[in-house]
């Protein structure tokens, strides 16, 4: 009777830790609201300017906080290109601080422009 009620309260304990454990992806927590992300003509001027004053200008640009880097301006956010993606995205294995604070991430088209505009070599 005992080894009974052991060997049941272990497969109950199981059953709950099994159940309780789930996995979201980035794409189900933050979803592209209208499934377009135009990846055509990714250039500072046209696009990565817009997401950069949207979501970085209150701490980078408007009123720097101590220990954040200016991104006024295409120089600034062409030189902190690699640290802003590992930001953004939240690269595993990399010393990234996630960003934006105190928001969610950014959503997959945005991280995704950026890493285009990274990877094309930060047209202006």
């Amino acid at each position: 009777m005992r080894k009974t009620f052991s060997v049941l309260a272990l497969m109950f304990l199981i059953s709950i830790v099994y159940l309780s454990c789930y996995y979201d992806s980035a794409e189900e927590l933050y979803p592209i609201i209208n499934n377009k992300c135009d990846t055509t003509n990714v250039t500072y001027t046209t696009t990565i300017s817009s997401i950069i004053s949207d979501n970085c200008g209150g701490c980078h640009i408007s009123q720097i906080q101590s220990g954040a880097s200016s991104l006024s301006g295409y120089t600034n956010v062409k030189n902190n290109i690699n640290s802003i993606y590992n930001d953004v995205a939240q690269i595993p294995g990399t010393s990234f601080n996630a960003m934006p604070k105190g928001s969610l991430q950014l959503d997959n088209c945005k991280i995704n422009l950026i890493r285009l505009w990274k990877s094309k070599g930060c047209p202006q």
